[in-house]
């Protein structure tokens, strides 16, 4: 009788250390991407000084996730979209042009920079 229940406990304990040995892998949950940060690299002009009739090309380098760009100008027009437009001061108006770049992420994060145009 004695090893009867030796043997059945032997038994059991050997089937538990087997479920417990062989239960599955749990799957590990999906990890996010990173997040890659909203960064305002630059806002260029290849003209800083604009005559009657000229136009300058204004460039924004950012690095984000779906970054859009949203330009204006204090006086003059933005011809385009995009990372690269077109500035056109308004005729007969001389002085200074503020141009604005406000860059937005897919998250909502927004960043700006200007930069200043003189038209003669």
């Amino acid at each position: 009788m004695k090893s009867l229940k030796f043997f059945l406990f032997v038994l059991i304990g050997s089937l538990a250390l087997t479920f417990i040995a062989c239960e599955p892998d749990k799957p590990e949950p999906d990890k996010p991407e990173p997040e890659i940060k909203l960064e305002f690299l630059s806002l260029t002009a290849d003209k800083e000084l604009l005559y009657a009739g000229e136009t300058a090309t204004i460039t924004a380098e950012a690095k984000g996730e779906e970054v859009t760009y949203q330009w204006s100008a204090t006086m003059g027009s933005i011809i385009g979209s995009g990372e690269t437009v077109t500035f056109a001061p308004t005729p007969c108006n001389t002085g200074e042009s503020t141009i604005t770049c406000k860059i937005i992420d897919k998250h909502k994060n927004a960043l700006s920079k200007s930069l200043v145009i003189t038209v003669e």
